[in-house]
């Protein structure tokens, strides 16, 4: 299953159920040079409540 999200609710949702034995995730970013858009393998980590989440990505 993909999800797709802008979402800090859905973020602090996922956290615990995220495992990263099976779970990944990954951001979608525009490669400057090559005009590409590229798939980036993230790390997860656990920041707690929605607002949190807003704080780490704003």
């Amino acid at each position: 299953m993909f999800l797709v999200t802008h979402s800090p609710l859905v973020m602090a949702s996922a956290e615990p159920n995220f495992d990263p034995n099976k779970d990944c995730w990954w951001d979608l970013d525009l490669n400057p040079e090559t005009r590409r858009v590229e798939l980036i393998p993230q790390h997860f980590t656990r920041l707690g409540d929605a607002n949190s989440w807003l704080r780490k990505h704003s």
